[in-house]
């Protein structure tokens, strides 16, 4: 889940990052740059290595993998 929302925010600041390299500036560039970073940071990087950390780290094959605590995270964060 969290992998997945990380990938849709990648797409979405690729997009700003592209339209942050056009030409047009403004005066609304700082606010653009800011929503760039914060999707970027936040949105990609953290979803990214939180879904891959639950992912990757060894747990006991017979006990159950409680999701609550993803899904809260992908809740939070998006």
């Amino acid at each position: 889940m969290l992998v997945r929302a990380a990938l849709a925010h990648l797409i979405a600041g690729a997009l700003l990052g592209l339209l942050l390299a056009l030409p047009s500036g403004g005066a609304d560039f700082a606010a653009r740059v800011g929503a760039h970073a914060d999707v970027m940071l936040v949105g990609w990087m953290l979803q990214l290595v939180a879904g891959i950390a639950s992912w990757i780290f060894p747990r006991e094959a017979d006990v159950p993998v409680d999701q609550r605590p993803l899904v809260l995270a992908a809740v939070v964060l998006n």
